[in-house]
């Protein structure tokens, strides 16, 4: 079972940097520390992700960095993508090969036609953060995947009950 899970407004945080600060992730990669997910995105540039929701104490903690530091939260929405049938669910609608990311790894790449950083938080656990614009498009895209390739997964995807969130699951 996958489950594809828009999870509360969490704070994310974009973080540049003239020169490298040890203790932060190369690119194509992510790190937690303490209980943020620092994802990198570029040579100078990281995303980061805290559960809390504060963004003002979310730039503060990591404002002691030298460069700029920016709330974006506004800017992106965060689903977790997690169960045995997550790397299909992302299959799907993403033409990178899902197999070869490991805990850890990160990647900014097309998912159904919108750009999204895919963050595998474990081998079936993924953080998939999309602009904020695309949030409704997505969730009507996992509405209406084709049937038959539902069907031919051996999987059917379908709404929690009593849910409106825009949760889905594959049962």
């Amino acid at each position: 079972m996958a489950d594809l899970v828009r999870l509360p407004d969490v704070a994310i945080a974009t973080l540049r940097l003239r020169e490298r600060v040890l203790g932060l992730p190369m690119a194509g990669k992510s790190v937690v520390v303490g209980s943020d997910r620092i994802v990198a995105v570029g040579p100078d540039e990281w995303l980061v992700i805290a559960d809390d929701g504060d963004a003002g104490v979310l730039c503060d903690r990591i404002g002691r960095y030298r460069g700029s530091v920016v709330d974006s939260s506004g800017n992106r929405v965060c689903y977790r993508v997690a169960g045995d049938r997550a790397r299909w669910l992302l299959s799907a609608g993403c033409s990178f090969d899902l197999d070869r990311l490991k805990p850890d790894d990160a990647i900014s790449t097309m998912f159904a036609r919108a750009q999204v950083i895919i963050v595998a938080e474990a081998e079936n656990s993924f953080l998939v953060l999309p602009r904020r614009s695309f949030a409704s498009y997505l969730k009507a895209w996992a509405a209406t995947l084709d049937d038959r390739a539902v069907a031919n997964a051996g999987v059917a995807l379908c709404r929690r009950a009593g849910d409106h969130d825009g949760s889905y699951r594959i049962c």
